[in-house]
């Protein structure tokens, strides 16, 4: 069971502005996650965005993490490089 830092009288809001979310990410991924920098103000629209833009660039840094091969690894294709479509899009 996860224990959130705060009691949630509003689950709705924290879900919608993604303090929430990243409390959860953070318990799975706490060094690469911090959650002072994610704001639970549910009003704030600017904030909300903020706290959603840095899920983002959480989740993209992780699926790139997992996509990549480990250094030294030998390929010789494109077809064993699954990042190489992202570049093009």
């Amino acid at each position: 069971m996860l224990g959130p830092h705060a009691p949630r009288s509003r689950p709705r809001s924290d879900f919608s502005n993604g303090f929430l979310v990243a409390e959860i990410f953070s318990r799975y991924y706490p060094s690469e996650l911090a959650m002072h920098s994610y704001d639970n103000a549910a009003s704030n629209a600017a904030r909300k965005l903020d706290n959603w833009s840095l899920l983002s660039k959480f989740a993209k840094a992780r699926s790139r993490a997992a996509t990549r091969p480990a250094r030294g690894a030998h390929s010789t294709g494109g077809a064993s490089r699954p990042w190489r479509a992202e570049a093009l899009l």
